[in-house]
This record gives C-alpha cells, sequence and structure tokens, in this order.
C-alpha cells in the first residue's frame, strides 16, 4: 500500500501532474483553435446560402420589374407580388455574415424602395375596386399613381442590377 508519504507516490503524482500540465496546455488552445476553424467554416457556408438565396430573390424580381415596366397601364388594372420574405427575414443576418457594409446598405435601402413599390402597386388596384373609382378625378388619380409606379420602377432597378453584380463576386470570394 503507498502512503502519502512515500516516494512511489510522489514519482507517480508528479508524473500524473506533469502529464495533465503538459495535455491542458496542448490540449486547450489546440481545442480552441479546432471549434474556432469549424465556426469560421460554418459561418462561410450560412454566407454562400444567403447570398445565393439573395441572388435568386433578386433575379425574381428583377424579372417581375421588367415585366411591369412593359405592361403597366393606367387604363389595364394589373396586379404584382414582389417577392419581399426574404429581403424581410435575412435583413439583420446580411449584416452579421457579409463583410461589405455598403452592400448590406444598399440591400437594406432596396428592400425598403420594394416595399414602398408594393405598397403602390397594391393602392392602384385597391383604387379600382373602392369608392374612388366612381369620383370625377378618379382617372387622372390613377394616371398620375401609375406614372408614379412607372418612375419608382426606372429608379429602383439600377440599385438592383447594381446589387446583382456584386453578389456573384462575393459568392466567388466566399468559395474561393
Amino acid at each position: 500500500m503507498l502512503s502519502f508519504f512515500s516516494i512511489a507516490f510522489w514519482q507517480g503524482a508528479v508524473g500524473n501532474l506533469f502529464a495533465t500540465v503538459i495535455g491542458v496546455i496542448v490540449g486547450v488552445p489546440l481545442a480552441l483553435w479546432v471549434n474556432s476553424r469549424s465556426s469560421s467554416q460554418q459561418k462561410n457556408e450560412r454566407k454562400i446560402q444567403l447570398i445565393k438565396l439573395l441572388i435568386q430573390t433578386l433575379e425574381k424580381n428583377t424579372n417581375l420589374i421588367e415585366q411591369m415596366q412593359v405592361e403597366l397601364k393606367p387604363e389595364r388594372v394589373n396586379f404584382y407580388n414582389l417577392d419581399l420574405s426574404l429581403l424581410d427575414s435575412v435583413s439583420s443576418l446580411s449584416f452579421e455574415l457579409i463583410d461589405d457594409l455598403k452592400l448590406c446598405t444598399d440591400i437594406s435601402n432596396l428592400s425598403y424602395e420594394l416595399h414602398h413599390l408594393q405598397t403602390k402597386i397594391e393602392l392602384q388596384l385597391e383604387t379600382v375596386y373602392s369608392t374612388a373609382a366612381s369620383m370625377s378625378n378618379f382617372m387622372d388619380n390613377r394616371i398620375k399613381l401609375v406614372n408614379s409606379i412607372i418612375e419608382h420602377l426606372t429608379n429602383v432597378l439600377p440599385l438592383l442590377k447594381t446589387i446583382q453584380e456584386r453578389l456573384p463576386l462575393l459568392l466567388s470570394k466566399c468559395k474561393a
């Protein structure tokens, strides 16, 4: 039986203590490095997914806006539904994952502009089916509203296309 004061006990204890200290000195930084690397890879994968989804959503909205520029006329009643759900749900996430602050700000501004545009689109539809349609100046007001929508389309399209040009570049950086 080993006693507390025996040499064999102290030789074993010192050896175990030395191994534990070496294990902590090497193991903890190694574990932190592995964890950091894993977190970095996960963040990059989330960033790639976000960018791909943004590219798809912006492409849909660009196509719809270009369609609206051709079809929208004061004498016709059209309804268009912009795809805003992704832009709404990822607004804060884009600031977290995308390092380009200007791009994030542009995406946020685009989201605002598209919401404003969607409100105008809904308003032009609602006015046709409301009591406003029976007013004498209805057609003049409708022309002003539709022209406002067309002008808004013209103003929002360059921002949309600028973001669309920048996202694939960012995506290629993430994959490299």
